[in-house]
C-alpha cells in the first residue's frame, strides 16, 4: 500500500524513478548537462526523419518492457473484464465468432459474460481480436497487447506531428511510450486501452492533414479510427462531422465519399458477435453459421429470444 492505494510493482518502479529524477534535478541541476545536450542533438536529428522516428518511438517501450520480463513476467488476468476478453480471444482463435449456449447454461453465468442467446463476453470485438492474434501467432494473448502498444506510441507521434513542431512531437511520443507503454495497465493487463487510443490518434492525426491537403489515405485513416475504438459512437461525434466539413471546405469531397459512406453502416469491429451472428444466419445456408455449427466441432443448436420455439438437431 502506498498513500492508501494499492500499486502494482511496475507502478511502484515508475513512481520511484520519477521521485529520484526530481531529487537529482533539484540537488544537482548541472549534473550530466553535457551528456543530455548530446542526447538532445541526437534526438533532434532523428526527429527530422519521420519514418525513422516513428519506428524508434514504437520500439522503445517494447524494448524496455521486454527487458523487464525476467523481473515482471507476462501479467496474469485478475479482474472480470480480462476474463471476458480472454473468452473472446479463445473463441476467435478457435475460428468461431461466438459459442453456443452450454446445455446447463445457468452454471456458466458470470460477470460481463453472456450465456444467452450465445456464450460470449459483452464487449465489442476489437480487443478480443487483438488478443486472438497474439494467441494464434505466439500462443500468448498478451503478445497482442504488447504489439498494439508499440503501434499506439508510433501513431501518437504521427498524430502530434500534425499539431506541433517535429521536436515536440518526438518528445511527446517518447513520454507517452514511458507513461503508457511500460508501467501502465494498458500494457500490463488484458482489458486494454490501446485499441481505443489508436482510433483516437487516427482521427485527430488525419483531420488537420485533411484541411491542408485532402488525401484518400487520410480520409480512410480518420474513418478507420472512428470504427476501431470500442467507444466508436463517441469517436464518430468528432470524426464524422469534422471529416465531412474538412472535405467540403477543401472542394475534394469525392476523396472521402467511400470512407464517409463506410461510416454510415455497421462494421464488424463496432458490432457485438451476437449481432453479426444474427445477420449472418439470415444470409447463410443452414448448418454453416459462424458458431462452428456444421463444422463437426459443436452440436448444432439455435436459440431465439422472442419466444420462438428452439430447435436442436443431432
Amino acid at each position: 500500500m502506498l498513500f492508501g492505494s494499492s500499486l502494482t510493482p511496475p507502478e511502484i518502479i515508475g513512481f520511484a524513478l520519477t521521485v529520484l529524477c526530481l531529487l537529482v534535478a533539484w540537488a544537482w541541476p548541472g549534473l550530466l548537462l553535457g551528456y543530455f545536450a548530446r542526447v538532445e542533438r541526437s534526438f533532434l536529428g532523428l526527429a527530422r526523419h519521420p519514418w525513422g522516428a516513428a519506428v524508434a518511438i514504437g520500439l522503445l517501450p517494447l524494448a524496455i518492457r521486454a527487458a523487464l520480463l525476467p523481473v515482471y513476467p507476462v501479467p496474469a488476468p485478475s479482474i472480470h473484464d480480462e476474463y471476458g476478453f480472454l473468452l473472446q480471444a479463445q473463441t476467435f482463435a478457435s475460428g468461431r465468432l461466438t459459442n453456443p449456449s452450454p446445455p446447463l447454461w445457468p452454471h456458466f453465468e458470470s460477470i460481463y459474460i453472456l450465456v444467452k442467446p450465445t456464450y460470449t463476453a459483452q464487449y465489442q470485438m476489437a480487443q478480443g481480436l487483438v488478443l486472438a492474434a497474439g494467441k494464434v501467432l505466439t500462443g500468448t494473448p498478451w503478445v497482442g497487447v504488447f504489439c498494439s502498444m508499440g503501434i499506439l506510441c508510433a501513431l501518437l507521434y504521427w498524430m502530434l506531428r500534425a499539431w506541433v513542431p517535429e521536436r515536440w512531437a518526438f518528445l511527446g511520443g517518447v513520454l507517452a511510450g514511458f507513461q503508457l507503454g511500460v508501467f501502465s495497465y494498458w500494457m500490463n493487463s488484458y482489458f486494454g486501452g490501446s485499441i481505443a487510443a489508436i482510433g483516437g490518434t487516427l482521427v485527430l492525426g488525419a483531420l488537420p492533414r485533411l484541411r491542408e491537403r485532402p488525401r484518400i489515405l487520410h480520409a480512410a485513416g480518420a474513418e478507420t479510427g472512428c470504427r476501431v475504438g470500442q467507444r466508436g459512437h463517441a469517436a464518430r461525434v468528432v470524426g464524422d462531422g469534422d471529416l465531412d466539413g474538412a472535405l467540403l471546405r477543401s472542394g475534394e469531397h469525392s476523396l472521402g465519399e467511400g470512407a464517409i459512406g463506410f461510416s454510415r453502416q455497421d462494421d464488424l469491429v463496432d458490432l457485438h458477435p451476437n449481432e453479426i451472428t444474427a445477420q449472418v444466419r439470415i444470409i447463410r445456408a443452414p448448418g454453416e453459421d459462424l458458431l462452428g455449427h456444421g463444422a463437426g466441432r459443436i452440436p448444432r443448436s439455435r436459440t431465439h429470444r422472442s419466444g420462438v420455439e428452439s430447435s436442436r438437431s443431432p
